[in-house]
């Protein structure tokens, strides 16, 4: 009985997300060298779009060891056209279908550079979608809000395409990398932004708690230096708000972009302005509600938003930085030199003015609306 055979017919017969927790199965489904997946189906040999990023020739050949050890902590990580992705759960032959990807008219898109308010959103776009129906909301967010390139190992195409319509979904990707039909915007986009001085504390933390990305506890100057170098999984933070912005200018009608800070201070306005987006009617019982659901206590105990029953044990480890860690603005002052500050204000002031998010216009919005950081 030959091994292919063998390998199909555990996939047909198992969930694959679940095999995952297993030793024997990790090897058959991930691309580490040597496994027995690689050896009768090699999903990058004819790949120009993927690879796998710790053999990337050039990337190999690369006298920048910063960037080669920080490619090497994330395990089985990849190369889509260029833009490093973490490992676990991308399947390499859906990011090879991934240009193609049909949009429907009617699907919404909640994108995001990773930490920056992306559960916090899904949670209520999601609600809002829900009509209040308490069994919908109970089931696990990634159920209700599918990420786009990060899911099933195997199927997640026929996965996304067997969703019945609307669907919401998500992605981190930056708009160059998204599906043609996403940047031709035939379906509503919410991109949600935050301040990359929180973000940036908070996505080193993430490494941490995220399994995924190789539980690293990174000196921060050397984290700081990565950000900045745009060396992470999904790149750079400003080249990601930068395109999607400029997108939103053009096209205000098809992204709301909103921000993590415009939901602490303003978190009222801003649902009304999701919801008229999302031509979602709602009265102001709604909203009260909703601000009780989605307030930061609430969700950091809600296991279905807090990733605590996720069914990969190698995804996240909460026992020293938990998923939903502070939900603060103005953390980064806890962690952040003078100097880093000013490195930081000279390098991303100008594309922070622009959007609303200059240290000056957060502080004087967080003392109108008497936020507490």
């Amino acid at each position: 009985m030959s091994t292919s055979f063998v390998v199909n017919f555990i996939l047909s017969k198992t969930d694959v997300n679940l095999l995952y927790e297993n030793a024997i199965a990790r090897t058959l489904l991930t691309e580490e060298k040597g496994s027995i997946w690689n050896a009768f189906k090699n999903p990058y040999k004819k790949s120009q779009n993927v690879k796998l990023a710790a053999s990337d020739e050039q990337i190999c050949s690369s006298d920048d060891q910063l960037r080669k050890d920080y490619i090497r902590s994330v395990p089985f990580a990849k190369l889509y056209k260029g833009l490093l992705l973490q490992g676990y759960c991308v399947s390499p032959k859906f990011l090879n279908t991934l240009e193609t990807f049909e949009v429907r008219n009617d699907d919404l898109f909640i994108v995001s550079y990773p930490r920056s308010g992306t559960t916090w959103t899904e949670e209520i776009v999601s609600y809002l979608y829900s009509k209040q129906s308490d069994g919908y909301m109970n089931r696990p967010i990634h159920e209700r809000v599918v990420h786009l390139e990060v899911g099933r190992c195997v199927g997640q195409k026929q996965w996304i395409d067997g969703l019945s319509s609307p669907r919401l979904m998500a992605t981190h990707l930056p708009y160059d990398y998204c599906p043609k039909q996403l940047r031709q915007l035939n379906c509503k986009v919410i991109y949600i932004v935050r301040n990359p001085k929180d973000q940036c504390v908070s996505y080193y933390h993430f490494h941490q708690t995220a399994k995924y990305l190789g539980g690293v506890k990174w000196n921060w100057n050397t984290f700081l230096e990565l950000y900045r170098k745009g060396y992470l999984v999904y790149g750079s933070w400003k080249d990601h708000v930068n395109g999607w912005w400029r997108v939103a200018e053009k096209r205000p009608d098809k992204v709301l972009f909103i921000s993590y800070e415009q939901l602490h201070w303003e978190f009222e306005n801003t649902v009304k302005r999701i919801a008229q987006f999302t031509d979602k009617p709602i009265s102001d019982d709604f909203i009260r509600k909703l601000a009780n659901h989605c307030s930061f206590d609430r969700m950091r105990s809600n296991n279905a938003v807090n990733r605590v029953n996720i069914p990969l044990r190698n995804f996240f480890d909460q026992s020293q930085v938990k998923f939903m860690r502070k939900g603060k603005i103005g953390d980064w002052k806890n962690m952040f030199t003078e100097s880093q500050e000013r490195e930081f204000d000279d390098f991303y002031g100008s594309l922070l003015n622009e959007i609303g998010l200059s240290d000056k216009n957060v502080i004087n919005e967080i003392e109108s609306s008497n936020e507490v950081v």
